[in-house]
């Protein structure tokens, strides 16, 4: 099975454009807490035009509060 791509992501791209398509944002707290929005929660709960830098700032982890989150987008593969 083929992993997905990392790929970096300037702190200006907004989410809207990893709503479509094959994307996976996944965010990770220091404490080792993970989240990886979907399309749907994005869309309605985070927006869209938030960018990744503003992702990074405003979110606060709810296993241990902190507000220290690492963004990363990665490209899925096509399935064969």
């Amino acid at each position: 099975m083929p992993t997905p791509k990392h790929l970096a992501v300037p702190a200006h791209a907004t989410l809207g454009d990893f709503v479509h398509g094959r994307y996976l944002v996944k965010i990770t707290c220091e404490c080792g807490h993970e989240r990886e929005p979907r399309g749907e929660f994005i869309r309605r709960v985070i927006g869209p035009q938030t960018t990744i830098g503003e992702l990074r700032r405003r979110l606060r982890c709810h296993k241990c509060g902190r507000r220290a989150a690492q963004v990363e987008v990665y490209q899925l593969p096509k399935h064969a």
